[in-house]
Order: structure tokens, then sequence, then C-alpha cells
């Protein structure tokens, strides 16, 4: 596959930053969501693969660092989350997760950005580039067009990136609550994830289920 020799020494720098023990497979996909993913029940079973989704392999290769470091996240949180049930991991994966892997993608982007960083700092996503500024946005955006048909990601997606922000001493904390005006009951969670050095996980699990609940009992209006 296309830049697998890079893609597997950005494994091993994560591998040797953050202390893993184990060497994912790499694997070319035409036919995954986004540029690149694990599969939560092959990570289960402690198959450990990364796809990456061969239209994105054009990108910088700071964007393939960054999405590697993303599924290499993942993989570390299947590793420490492996003892429970497979629906609970799979809840674990697909919330508290997605905050860390985001951040960790963008932390990786913004070190290579101008400083400082601001709403209109560019960065790249796979091989599309945006700026900060569209780049939270869209994904609240699509949270609340994906929010009754199909998932949240979107939202922790945004609270990751904003989470690396924060680093970079960029508060875009306001302007995410503003953007959510039908869900404050859940702005007191984003507010309590966002600012410490490590992810509440008690909070976003109470998060994510607060916003099942509100989805089952059609709580949001978005008219």
């Amino acid at each position: 596959m296309k830049r697998k020799k890079e893609i597997k020494t950005f494994c091993k720098e994560y591998i040797q930053l953050y202390n893993l023990d184990v060497i994912p497979t790499i694997k070319g996909a035409h036919r995954i969501d986004g540029a690149a993913q694990i599969k939560l029940k092959q990570s289960y079973r402690k198959d450990y693969r990364i796809y990456y989704n061969t239209k994105y392999l054009d990108c910088t290769s700071v964007a393939l660092k960054a999405m590697t470091f993303h599924e290499m996240t993942h993989i570390a949180d299947s590793i420490i989350f492996n003892d429970l049930p497979f629906n609970e991991f799979k809840k674990v994966l697909n919330s508290y997760s997605e905050i860390h892997a985001s951040e960790m993608e963008l932390d990786i982007i913004l070190k290579q950005c101008e400083k400082p960083i601001n709403s209109q700092s560019l960065v790249y996503l796979g091989n599309i580039q945006t700026t900060v500024e569209n780049l939270l946005s869209i994904n609240i955006e699509q949270f609340k067009t994906n929010f009754y048909p199909k998932t949240f990601t979107c939202l922790f997606y945004a609270i990751g990136y904003a989470r690396a922000l924060r680093k970079y001493n960029f508060d875009y904390s306001t302007e995410i609550l503003n953007m959510l005006p039908e869900f404050d009951f859940i702005h007191n969670h984003i507010k309590t994830i966002l600012y410490p050095d490590d992810i509440d996980f008690d909070t976003t699990m109470d998060m994510f289920k607060v916003l099942q609940e509100s989805r089952l009992k059609c709580q949001v209006k978005f008219w």
C-alpha cells in the first residue's frame, strides 16, 4: 500500500511515546468512512488493525501522522477498556475515546501551525485544508444533522479538537456552547470535559447516556 512505510514509522513513534505494547497491522481500504479507522469487534478480540482509506493517502505527512495517532489512540483505549462487556466497550470507544483520539489528532497538526493559534489558523485533516473555525463549526453542524438518524460522533470530535486548542491558549468553549442552544442540558457536561488536563470519564459517559435518552424522547427540537 502506498505510504505504508511512513505509516509504520508513525505507529512506532506513538508506541515509543506512550509505551504501547502493540504493533497494529496496516491495511488499505476503499470502502470505509473517513480517512482511517479501526474495527471495534476486531480490537475487542485483540486483533489490532488500522484501515486507511486509499482515497486520502495523497495527504501531507503531518496529516497522515495525525490520522495515525488518532487510530493508535483508539487502540490504546481499546486495550484499557477490553475487560468491559462488548456493549459497554463500544459506548466508551464511541464517546470517551473519540474525544481522546481527536485531541491527539489535532495536537499533531497544531504543533506545525504558525503561532499564536486563532480561529483562522489553517489545518489539514486527511487531504482537506480548512480553518480552525470551520473545523469546529462543521463538526457541530454534522452532529446536529446526525443526532436522530445516526451518531453523536461529531460532537465528540469537536470537544476533542477544542481540548487540543486550549493547549495553545485558544479557548473555543464559548463558541461551541453558542452553537448548541438546543443542547443546553449538556452544556455543563461539555465544560467539565473541556477544562481538566485529563478527560473526565464519568462525565463523558453520563453525557453519552443523557444524549441517548434525549434522542429516545425526541427532546431536541431544531426549529
